[in-house]
């Protein structure tokens, strides 16, 4: 692969006109090809994608039909996991908690195929270096989405069914600047209320290292004594 450099800055443009000013001064920067990602319908029913369309052909932009196409499924397939993930979650309801998962499985391979066709394009000669790493950058940070709400929904399902041995695995743990018991012991009261404050020992040093405590701030002084007969025995020794 030949060297290049590249930069991923984000540029917002927001009022009245907005889009043609704002492209006209930017697209002669950058080259041929364009991908548009979006989510919904809403950009076609409002007209911004059809307005888009026509500022990207009067500046002999092409797009890449097929990116945007498979942007678009993994965004509203991540977008029906976000909502049923909320959903689950502000209801309490078990049974859309186990929806989430299936879905999720599916989004993962999803997102593997569509990085595999993306990569084939890019042999082809389809999309830029820099394209494919906007593409693949989109496409991870959904997994990334679709994983949270899988966490989310995994929570649920064990919070409900499963059995705490809040004490059993104590003796297994031996490094560790702060530990939370049960169910009913967040992490966050560590954060904000319980515990002697936030500042834990981390990247390994709990090794060797305890939590910043009241004691470190204390000034202390050692008191050694020996008798004369405790002194001799000890000068004695060979």
């Amino acid at each position: 692969m030949n060297d290049f450099n590249f930069s991923y800055p984000t540029k917002v443009f927001f009022g009245k006109g907005a889009a043609k000013k704002a492209l006209a001064a930017e697209l002669p920067k950058y080259g041929k090809n364009v991908m548009l990602a979006y989510g919904g319908g809403s950009v076609k029913r409002g007209g911004v994608y059809d307005e888009l369309l026509s500022l990207l052909r009067e500046a002999g932009k092409e797009l890449s039909p097929q990116a945007m196409k498979e942007a678009t499924v993994v965004t509203e397939a991540v977008r029906d996991i976000l909502q049923l993930a909320a959903g689950a979650f502000q209801s309490g309801s078990l049974d859309k908690a186990r929806q989430v998962e299936p879905l999720e499985e599916v989004i993962d391979i999803l997102c593997d195929e569509l990085k595999l066709h993306h990569v084939q394009r890019l042999q082809r000669g389809d999309c830029s270096v820099p394209q494919n790493f906007i593409f693949n950058d989109l496409i991870t940070d959904l997994e990334r989405v679709s994983d949270h709400c899988s966490n989310v929904a995994a929570g649920m399902l064990q919070s409900d069914t499963a059995t705490y041995g809040t004490h059993d695995y104590l003796d297994k743990v031996k490094h560790a600047g702060s530990i939370f018991m049960g169910r009913s012991c967040p992490e966050a009261l560590g954060d904000y209320l319980a515990g002697p404050n936030h500042t834990l020992p981390t990247g390994g040093i709990a090794k060797f290292a305890s939590p910043l405590g009241v004691d470190d701030f204390m000034k202390k002084s050692q008191f050694s004594y020996y008798s004369r007969e405790a002194l001799e025995a000890v000068g004695n020794r060979q």
